[in-house]
């Protein structure tokens, strides 16, 4: 829970980002102004369009991101 998935929505990698919260399922919003909401990562279009996932992590490795972004994304 809180990695960030990404998928290939618009037939170029990662143009489209969600926030898994475990159990196989993501949170994310379909498209600018819509609502947020749950999908699962096993329903065919997004398994199909999925192109890997990030965990950010803070230079001490806790897993946690520290205020205004300042932790680095690295691929574990």
């Amino acid at each position: 829970p809180g990695d960030l998935v990404f998928f290939n929505t618009l037939r170029r990698a990662f143009s489209h980002v969600g926030i898994y919260i475990g159990d196989g399922k993501f949170i994310h919003s379909p498209k600018p102004g819509a609502q947020v909401r749950v999908e699962s990562m096993g329903v065919s279009y997004w398994s199909h369009r999925f192109d890997g996932a990030r965990r950010v992590v803070t230079p001490s490795g806790s897993g946690n991101a520290l205020p205004g972004g300042a932790a680095e994304p690295a691929l574990r």
